[in-house]
């Protein structure tokens, strides 16, 4: 499965700035939080995984949603008081699934992580056309059961256990005020030793309840 992401989502134009701007909130929490998104996305089944057409707009509790998915454009609608989890790029790596993102054990999966990402430069992303600041960061070691209708191997039956490591560009931004919003996402670089580009935008529109 390629990551977005393998994976991913927001986050545009290369900022210099070593602060974290007025609307990210502070990073410590940030691997966390990635490793609360891929464990959702590992133990989702196709029908409501983000990568093969579920709802990339993913609820990680705490009133916090993460706009995820590979590639596509699309909107989210939230509340107000929601945070988002911006990624602006993740790879992880688990061991339920084949080279290139396979490993046997944390020290494994930590290295496929980084390498997979080695070759990109840092994504940039744009808020409303504002550039945001995004964090490298890793997940700790990630414990998680494949449902049924997973999307890996389907020779591995439901309730098999894995390991993974995630790594990648995210930041966890404050709550947005009512309105449509807009997030952008750019990628370059090499993946998986080819020339890569990637683009996102991605439509956040805050609703208050009527």
């Amino acid at each position: 499965m390629v990551r977005l992401t393998h994976v991913v989502l927001a986050v545009v134009i290369a900022i210099g700035a070593s602060a974290a701007p007025a609307d990210a909130a502070p990073s410590k929490r940030l691997p966390a939080e990635l490793g609360a998104l891929w464990t959702t996305v590992l133990q989702a089944p196709a029908a409501t995984n983000p990568f093969t057409g579920g709802d990339p707009c993913i609820a990680l509790g705490g009133r916090i949603v993460s706009p995820f998915a590979g590639g596509a454009e699309f909107t989210c609608t939230i509340r107000p008081g929601t945070r988002l989890l911006v990624v602006g790029w993740s790879s992880e790596c688990s061991t339920v699934e084949e080279a290139p993102f396979h490993g046997d054990d944390e020290v494994s999966l930590r290295a496929c992580a980084r390498n997979a990402d080695a070759g990109l430069q840092t994504p940039t992303v744009t808020l409303d056309g504002r550039p945001v600041h995004v964090t490298e960061v890793e997940t700790a070691l990630l414990d998680f059961v494949l449902p049924a209708g997973h999307i890996f191997d389907p020779a591995l039956p439901a309730g098999t256990a894995g390991e993974s490591v995630g790594h990648g560009w995210v930041v966890l931004l404050h709550p947005l005020p009512p309105g449509s919003h807009v997030i952008h996402i750019e990628n370059e670089g090499m993946y998986l030793g080819r020339p890569f580009t990637a683009v996102n935008t991605t439509m956040i529109e805050v609703v208050p309840r009527s």
